[in-house]
Order: C-alpha cells, then structure tokens, then sequence
C-alpha cells in the first residue's frame, strides 16, 4: 500500500516545487521607460499596427461622443503617445510597446493599455485599473520572444508601497498571453 502512495506524493511535491521555483525565476530584468511622443520610425510602426484602431477612436470622437453633440463643436481632436522601442525577438530590430493617450481612451485617470507592435502585428495588453507602473522585459525567451513583466494595481498608501506584479508570457512567436498575476503585494522601490 505505501508503495503506491510512495510515487503519487513523490510527483506531487516534484510538481509544485517546479510551480513555487517557476513564481521567483523571473530571469535577469531590465525596466523599460515609455517616452513622450514619437520618432518618425516609430510613427510609422504606429501607423502600421493602430492604424484601424486610431480611425476607430477618431470615428467614435466624431459621430458619438463630443464633437457630434456640440460640447466640442470644432475639429481639436488630441492624441499623444508614450513609447519605448525594444528588440523582444532576439533580431537586432526594435519592436514597439506603445501608449495610446487619447480622453477616450483613458478617461479620467491614467491610460491602462499597452500595446505591443512585432513587425506590425499587435497584441493588446490590458495592464489593470490603474495601469502599469514599470514595465519588465527579462532575458527569458519562449518561442523566441522575451517575457514582459509589470507592475499594477498598486496601494501608494502603504509604506513601503506594494504592486501586484504580472507576467505577460509569449504564447507564439507573435502573440503574448493574457495578464498573469506572479507575485501579489510586491513591495516596489
């Protein structure tokens, strides 16, 4: 009988082991600092890859919120962006994460959306309520892309201030996961 038990509990604790080692292996990281405006490499990349989402920001500006109502009634239509270009394919050429600013987007408080432009293609990256603080990108590789990590959903009224801190784990060599929380109340410098 202990016999049979002896193999289920050794693989068990095998298991999470991996699980709990998995959690801290984080690799070595870099932070990543997105910058006002862009550079003219950069614009064309955001042309390429928001470019249907930008016209659809501005059609909605137009014909459903202020302009069409006349609490606007001229053409002031703003969008700024915040961007950092980085090479998360191991190719030698930059890649784009990037911030959309517009008050559609963000609303009253910071903008929660990060964007990620690989050759074009892009993935949205829904960063939490409060958007994300610092942005991570480790040496780690899977499918030949680099781990994303960042902070959110942080409680400045701590001291030391806490974040819960996310992975962003690449799924194919074009596509990045959903938000996956790895570190709950993580103290932040």
């Amino acid at each position: 009988m202990i016999k049979y038990l002896i193999n289920p509990v050794i693989c068990l604790i095998l298991s999470l082991n991996s699980v709990f080692a998995l959690e801290k292996d984080y690799g070595n990281l870099t932070e990543i600092t997105l910058k006002k405006g862009l550079n003219e490499k950069q614009a064309r990349e955001v042309v390429i890859g928001l470019e249907t989402e930008l016209m659809d920001l501005f059609n909605f500006w137009l014909t459903e919120s202020h302009f069409v109502f006349g609490t606007e009634p001229h053409l002031n239509f703003n969008v700024d962006f915040s961007a950092a270009s980085v090479d998360l394919d191991n190719d030698n050429i930059k890649d784009l994460l990037v911030r959309v600013e517009h008050e559609n987007v963000c609303g009253a408080g910071d903008c929660l959306e990060v964007d990620i432009l690989l050759g074009g293609d892009i993935v949205g990256i829904k960063a939490g309520s409060f958007g994300p603080r610092k942005i991570y990108i480790s040496d780690k590789t899977k499918h030949g892309l680099k781990y994303i990590y960042y902070e959110a959903v942080c409680i400045p009224k701590f001291k030391p201030e806490v974040c819960n801190f996310y992975m962003l784990e690449p799924t194919s060599s074009e596509k990045y996961s959903q938000a996956i929380l790895v570190e709950k109340g993580r103290e932040v410098e």
